[in-house]
């Protein structure tokens, strides 16, 4: 075990409201910790990958107060000290933030990944090596490391790295991904913009996974986010203190939302890319869910649940209460989601219009829906 492994943390973050997976999603259930593709939790799956490089005891998560218990109730051997519970979601930049305020005062010497809750990951030892890699690279050489994904298709769901040249710095471990020096980041494009992005050859999907020293993050965020940077300071002074938990209200009552992507990695000077080639997908709405459990020209084969009669139907995703029956006939492409007090049926590639339908139903005042 080199330096790099013995201060090695995972920090999953996990407070988001999973819109995207409504209507099983729900703010007292989020749908990272319910079982959204089989009987386990994305949050679990998570957990579990990551065992196969950093140790549970210094594995952490960040979540809102309703995943934390369950966590405690899918996990009950995770160990709750290393459950961070945000008072809202302010994004992945204060989320990081607070995590780093923790393992600051914990061990200095941390080296850190930000990893989120809602990935798909095909080669999961593939993903443990390139970890671990990317953890040489940001103590050997002082950076800011994210993971990029080579592009197959012009998605618009994602957010997009420009690369440059390859980095060439060296390090004590080594996997297939290449690496790469950072040119530029994108937001969600669309779809002619995605096009040119793939045609360019140049351009990854960003993974949102990061991994850096904690003198590094600090040092990113002190100059690229300042004031986030003394909130994090603040919060860290009162780590393990009585008074710990009304700082960290009092700081998230003031925080604006902001991302790692905008915040830290498009204005960093330090920020390089490996190639992840474990083969990934982010599950955030309910296309990518079926996509992960089936192939193109048999979507979800096999998969389907007890009480679903299909006549003349192929491609379809249904997701029903216990002895409910439905019945699709001549139908293709569906997507059919039925939780009893609130039904989804939309058509395969649409599933992103989930949170539009959401926000509608928020500010129509139905509450107990959501």
């Amino acid at each position: 075990m080199n330096g790099a492994e013995e201060h090695l943390y995972a920090v999953i973050m996990a407070g988001g409201a999973a819109t995207g997976l409504w209507p099983l999603s729900r703010r007292k259930s989020p749908g990272q910790f319910l079982p959204v593709r089989d009987d386990r939790s994305m949050f679990s799956v998570t957990l579990e990958r990551i065992e196969q490089c950093i140790p549970k005891e210094r594995i952490f998560v960040v979540t809102s107060s309703e995943g934390a218990e369950l966590v405690s109730f899918l996990e009950p051997g995770f160990h709750s000290g290393n459950v961070l519970v945000e008072p809202q979601s302010r994004g992945t930049a204060p989320c990081a933030a607070f995590a780093a305020a923790v393992l600051r005062k914990r061990d200095p010497h941390a080296v850190i990944c930000l990893l989120p809750v809602d990935h798909h990951v095909e080669d999961d030892a593939l993903y443990a090596r390139t970890l671990l890699h990317a953890a040489d690279i940001a103590v050997a050489h002082a950076c800011l490391v994210s993971i990029g994904i080579c592009p197959d298709y012009p998605e618009t769901r994602y957010g997009y790295m420009q690369v440059g040249q390859e980095a060439g710095l060296s390090c004590s471990r080594q996997t297939e991904g290449k690496l790469y020096t950072v040119k530029t980041i994108a937001g969600k494009p669309d779809r002619s913009t995605a096009d040119t992005f793939i045609q360019s050859g140049d351009f990854f999907w960003n993974s949102g996974i990061f991994v850096a020293t904690m003198d590094t993050l600090c040092s990113e965020l002190r100059s690229s986010e300042s004031e986030l940077y003394r909130d994090m300071l603040y919060m860290s002074d009162a780590v393990d203190t009585p008074g710990a938990r009304n700082v960290i209200e009092d700081v998230y009552s003031w925080l604006h939302p902001a991302s790692l992507d905008e915040g830290l990695l498009a204005r960093s000077t330090s920020a390089v890319m490996l190639e992840g080639l474990f083969g990934w997908r982010d599950l955030c709405c309910w296309d990518d869910i079926a996509l992960t459990d089936g192939g193109e020209d048999d979507w979800l084969s096999g998969r389907k649940p007890q009480g679903v009669v299909e006549i003349d139907s192929r491609r379809n995703l249904v997701k029903t209460p216990p002895g409910k029956t439905v019945s699709l006939v001549g139908v293709t492409d569906l997507i059919v989601i039925d939780t009893g007090d609130a039904l989804l049926v939309c058509r395969r590639g649409d599933s992103a219009g989930v949170c539009a339908a959401v926000d509608v139903i928020r500010r129509e005042g139905r509450e107990e829906s959501l």
